[in-house]
């Protein structure tokens, strides 16, 4: 994962679980420091792989 900013913390906070229903848990990666200090959440949906 390629942030904005250098040092912006991402994984500071995680969390998991399957927000989309698709039966397969997603990532939720917290990042404090990105956006001017404001923070960002990312969303990583999974899928399948064939």
């Amino acid at each position: 994962m390629i942030g904005t900013t250098e040092g912006y913390e991402a994984g500071y906070s995680l969390a998991g679980g399957d927000l989309d229903g698709d039966g397969y848990d997603d990532l939720v990666v917290g990042a404090r420091l990105s956006y001017s200090e404001t923070g960002a959440v990312f969303v990583f949906l999974a899928g399948t792989c064939d």
